[in-house]
């Protein structure tokens, strides 16, 4: 699947992220967002701090999980778009789009 957007953030921004795909999605724009990805939508509502403090700890070289999150992030198609604005808020941003 192609999306319009793809959110690249710090699961620390985990709100922010969901606040933003979900105003996406309202304007009607396709939204990949890492967070609600089946492999770690189980994680969503854990303390983001120390959901990352658990999910660092991985040895990422090795451990299947982070291999599993890393191959979906990857073949998620995205058709990119690259600023030239700065929106100092998400609904500034939300605002913005036609």
């Amino acid at each position: 699947m192609k999306y319009q957007y793809f959110i690249a953030s710090r699961w620390r921004n985990r709100d922010q992220v969901l606040d933003l795909a979900k105003k996406l999605r309202g304007k009607g724009k396709s939204v990949y967002c890492f967070l609600v990805a089946p492999q770690v939508v189980h994680r969503i509502k854990n303390d983001p701090d120390e959901d990352m403090k658990s999910f660092e700890k991985r040895n990422w070289q090795n451990d299947s999980y982070v291999k599993e999150v890393f191959k979906n992030d990857i073949e998620a198609e995205s058709l990119y778009l690259i600023f030239d604005e700065y929106y100092p808020s998400i609904g500034t941003f939300i605002s913005s789009l036609k």
